[in-house]
């Protein structure tokens, strides 16, 4: 036999001995990079969540800080642990309402408190106010576009308008609550 055909005949055992019974040699040469590999995908798939995660809080994070300035100023607790309260916010709602019904144009209006909600987290305080008064349609619509244009954090919850005449611009009676975030 020529040491060619003594060459060609050893690697044909070796591919013979790798592809049939190549299993333990294929794990012992192989596993440790396709060990890697996975590793390397599963690094991979695990930063790509965590960067969602980041994404999402510092899109939470805007948000919050855009609606702070969008809502009414929240007390300051007595003691850094103590819950939030938003009394001083209320009272202050409560003002500008008024002011506004005022400049508006209605007549007889009652504002009064309601009861103040706090968030699970105490991240924000529900402060809500009753509005009762009477006012024409244009007098309604004014407060109304007043009141949506400031751009607070606020929303009316319940409106109840009434009306005894039907002829002309007649009076309405309004009943109103609404209510804003601190």
């Amino acid at each position: 036999m020529q040491p060619r055909e003594k060459y060609l005949l050893i690697g044909f055992a070796v591919l013979g001995a790798l592809y049939f019974g190549g299993g333990p040699v294929r794990t012992w040469l192989f596993e440790p990079f396709t060990r890697r590999y996975d590793q390397i995908r599963s690094l991979e798939t695990t930063v790509k969540q965590k960067k969602a995660e980041a994404d999402t809080i510092d899109f939470a994070q805007l948000n919050l800080a855009k609606w702070k300035a969008r809502g009414l100023p929240p007390d300051t607790p007595a003691t850094p642990k103590a819950r939030p309260t938003a009394n001083v916010s209320q009272q202050l709602y409560q003002d500008w309402v008024s002011q506004l019904t005022a400049v508006a144009g209605w007549s007889d209006v009652t504002v009064k408190p309601l009861q103040i909600g706090i968030s699970q987290k105490d991240v924000y305080a529900s402060v809500p106010i009753s509005v009762e008064g009477e006012a024409t349609f244009g007098q309604l619509s004014l407060f109304l576009y007043q009141f949506r244009r400031t751009g607070l954090m606020q929303r009316i919850r319940k409106l109840d308008i009434r009306s005894f005449e039907s002829d002309g611009d007649p009076s309405l009676k309004v009943y109103l609550e609404a209510e804003a975030l601190a």
